[in-house]
């Protein structure tokens, strides 16, 4: 398999650009801060504002722009969402109603919906308690027989939000929470672009090994195979040599992946060294898979055909197509059935916890005690196809 220069190429090739396209992906949602567009259409000195707090917003980076160029960033996904100050929105305020002043478009791939509106919301009414504190004070004023007049009326917002503290009326407080040990039959949680990550990585190691193995069902079929195994003891030696070869190959496969995640978009699937064993594992037993699929199919072109059908089922049966988030300890039966399900099982808790030893003894058990099976049923089919079938000297 190593000779064929082409294939070690394409298989080293690969992943890297796999890498860079997910990574470019998922980084979009790891950004640490939400793409704002605000339209301003009142232009009066309160409408100013508003956008003047938002500015001011942790967390928040605010384009200002016209309604039909916001309407093309949120088309493009180039902002998460667009606030749109209508006209009258000064009057509105001063006349104490709050209705029809904002409209607020969120992107379909943002989590920030109801977030940005609380945001929102709190210094619209920042700007309101002014106009407010100045109507309970004439009222007050005239109640005992006091002046109060339009100018008071005029100066009174500006004085009263002056005395009050910008977010102390009303304030939202945001941090990144994260992750606690996972709690078995509780949900545990991880960030979305590590699950993502996880399932990627998990998927395209098992795309890669069964596509590797198949120089078994080709090197059979041109009668190659027959030729090389008939020297005494050769079969054994080729047999764990290819096994290795897919091993390692594997592992040049995840370093490159991993590499080009962490470097160019600071992402990975991966935390400590047992997540490393636990890699390791899950590379062996998809090694031991792949060999046996390729012992039983007798050509290429069913090896090829079943192939992604065998990827895609599993991947998406495993995990790797969705995310594992809350079901860490508890994982779903049909997930069970599947390396990929357990190998995210384990990475899983050793992402929300590195040292969680005790969670990922049973995904390592059963990954391990499959690479055995797995392995004696790819030998038996070898010796029963190669050498009983092809006469090499024990």
């Amino acid at each position: 398999m190593l000779s064929d220069r082409l294939f070690l190429a394409v298989s080293l090739v690969f992943p890297l650009i796999i890498a860079s396209i997910s990574g470019a992906a998922i980084f979009q949602e790891k950004k640490e801060v939400i793409l704002l567009t605000i339209v301003d259409e009142d232009k009066s000195d309160y409408s100013r504002e508003l956008v003047s707090y938002l500015h001011q917003k942790a967390g928040i980076q605010l384009i200002e722009a016209e309604r039909k160029k916001s309407e093309k960033l949120l088309e493009e996904d180039r902002t998460e969402a667009v606030v749109v100050i209508l006209k009258g929105f000064s009057e509105h305020v001063i006349n104490d109603d709050l209705t029809g002043i904002l409209e607020l478009a969120v992107s379909s791939t943002s989590y920030s919906r109801t977030f940005l509106g609380e945001l929102i919301a709190s210094d619209v009414i920042h700007i309101w308690s002014g106009e407010y504190a100045a109507y309970q004070a004439g009222r007050t004023a005239r109640q005992h027989g006091r002046t109060f007049t339009e100018k008071d009326r005029i100066r009174m917002p500006d004085a009263y939000r002056g005395e009050i503290k910008y977010g102390s009326g009303m304030s939202v407080i945001f941090r990144t929470i994260e992750a606690k040990p996972p709690v078995y039959t509780e949900a545990a949680n991880y960030p979305p672009t590590a699950a993502a990550s996880m399932g990627l990585l998990v998927l395209f190691l098992f795309f890669g090994s069964l596509f590797g193995s198949g120089w078994l069902a080709e090197e059979r079929g041109n009668g190659t195979l027959s030729r090389i195994v008939s020297a005494t003891g050769a079969s054994s030696q080729i047999f764990l040599g290819n096994l290795t070869a897919l091993f390692a190959m594997g592992i040049l496969q995840s370093a490159a992946y991993l590499g080009v995640t962490q470097l160019l978009f600071g992402l990975s699937p991966m935390r400590g060294g047992l997540s490393v064993i636990l890699l390791g594992t899950y590379l062996l037993c998809i090694v031991t898979v792949s060999m046996t699929l390729a012992s039983f199919f007798k050509t290429v072109a069913q090896l090829q055909a079943a192939t992604p059908l065998i990827a895609l089922v599993t991947g998406f049966a495993g995990g790797c197509l969705w995310n594992q988030i809350g079901f860490v300890g508890n994982l779903p039966i049909l997930s069970r059935c599947t390396p990929q399900g357990w190998a995210l099982q384990g990475l899983g808790c050793l992402y929300a916890n590195p040292r969680d030893l005790q969670g990922i003894l049973l995904p390592l058990a059963v990954l391990f005690f499959a690479s055995i099976l797995f392995f004696s049923a790819a030998w038996l089919q070898w010796r029963k196809g190669v050498v009983q079938g092809e006469g090499e000297n024990p």
